[in-house]
């Protein structure tokens, strides 16, 4: 049986929490929104007085998830750079002098 190495996604090791939020933000979203076209497709026919909380719900919706992705990718542009892997910490390179003395 091959053996598989399964790599965590680069995403949540940087920033879990995020990550987190942003899934279960669209898992919500995706629940919420499409319960809430059902509904507003079905009350289009009664005029505007009756559906903008529907589109309001919508609008939060979006605006929520857009907001965690965001808030997410500035996070993951401001982490520092990853060191280099312990074995080359100590690599010198070029033409070396060592002076003995």
């Amino acid at each position: 049986m091959p053996e598989h190495s399964i790599e965590p996604d680069p995403e949540y090791l940087d920033t879990p929490y995020l990550t987190a939020a942003v899934n279960i933000c669209a898992a919500l979203g995706v629940f919420i929104g499409i319960w809430t076209a059902i509904f507003l497709v079905g009350d289009l026919r009664h005029g505007f007085a009756r559906y903008w909380s529907l589109v309001l719900i919508l609008v939060i919706d979006i605006a929520v998830n857009v907001a965690v992705r965001v808030a997410r990718a500035r996070k993951r542009r401001g982490l520092p750079a990853q060191p280099p892997p312990r074995s080359a910490h100590d690599v010198q390179r070029g033409p070396q002098s060592r002076q003995v003395g």
